[in-house]
């Protein structure tokens, strides 16, 4: 701990990889690592999962953009004449736009705050579970919360664009 004198983390460990270098040149069968090496053994090999996170989290954007797109094309589609009449009363494009963006920015943060909840409810119930054992989560993933944030942009940025395409053809004359 660094509250003990004369503790110097890095002279100890190199005092340290020193010992396990003659152990191991003497014992070639026998492998030893100091914490230091093992963790960084430990985080190249699991590098690569986070190569894996971003092609989980594009596989399931794209599944979810297509997903989300097929609903609201079809809830939007059945609010043609609701569009249509705010067209005739004086709404502009922007306008019908700008509520339609409202709805889908809402219901998407509603959907983030719920999931958040529950993510963090398991995490929690988790932990409690766990705890007896010595295992427990203890951070936050910030590749996770990336992950998610690009799952989002994915599915929301074309939920919005494909709604101003279809609300430029809204016009009472048609309907």
């Amino acid at each position: 701990p660094d509250n003990v004198p004369g503790y110097d983390k890095e002279t100890i460990n190199d005092a340290l990889e020193n010992i396990v270098a003659k152990i191991n040149a003497d014992f070639p069968d026998l492998k030893v690592q100091t914490n230091y090496s093992w963790m960084s053994e430990i985080r190249n090999q699991l590098s690569m999962f986070t190569y894996i996170l971003i092609a989980i989290s594009v596989i399931i954007g794209f599944v979810l953009a297509v997903t989300v797109n097929a609903a609201f094309s079809a809830a939007y589609e059945k609010r043609k004449y609701e569009f249509s009449i705010y067209k005739a009363i004086g709404f502009s494009k922007g306008q019908i736009f700008g509520k339609v963006a409202g709805e889908v920015l809402l219901l998407d943060l509603f959907g983030l705050i719920a999931g958040g909840i529950a993510c963090l409810m398991v995490i929690i119930i988790t932990n409690y579970i766990l705890r007896p054992e010595g295992i427990y989560f203890f951070k936050v993933s910030v590749n996770g919360i990336l992950a998610t944030i690009g799952c989002n942009l994915m599915v929301v940025i074309p939920t919005i664009l494909l709604k101003m395409k279809r609300i430029r053809r809204y016009d009472v004359t048609v309907y």
